[in-house]
């Protein structure tokens, strides 16, 4: 599990085309507290760069991320469906959340890079 403060942080993942990759973070503040996520909502894009029209991969807190309370628990999973359907290559990715004020933060960023899998 990845602990992450107020300011995006950039984490790249490796992962086999087929798999299930599981994304789990824990946001705090700067002083090190919880940040309740009860009253946000999350979305995450998978795209082949950042700028393309199009999302190969598009996960929200009611398919795919699920987020904790005043425990501050992030999990985005992507299932090995997808990652086969994506099929190798690299990729781009983020992690937004949205509080009960509307206010955006993007949590989580970084380099999302599928190979190819032995086992068929």
């Amino acid at each position: 599990m990845t602990t992450i403060t107020s300011e995006t942080a950039i984490v790249d993942y490796e992962e086999y085309e087929g798999d299930t990759l599981k994304m789990d973070f824990t946001w705090r503040d700067s002083a090190g507290a919880f940040i309740d996520l009860t009253s946000h909502t999350a979305r995450m894009e998978v795209r082949a760069k950042a700028g393309d029209a199009t999302a190969l991969v598009v996960l929200t807190n009611a398919s795919g991320i699920t987020l904790g309370d005043a425990a501050s628990n992030i999990l985005a999973q992507i299932t090995a469906s997808q990652t086969s359907t994506i099929g190798r290559g690299k990729f781009v990715y983020d992690i937004e959340l949205t509080d009960g004020n509307g206010d955006v933060n993007t949590l989580i960023a970084g380099k999302l890079t599928l190979k190819e899998s032995v086992t068929k």
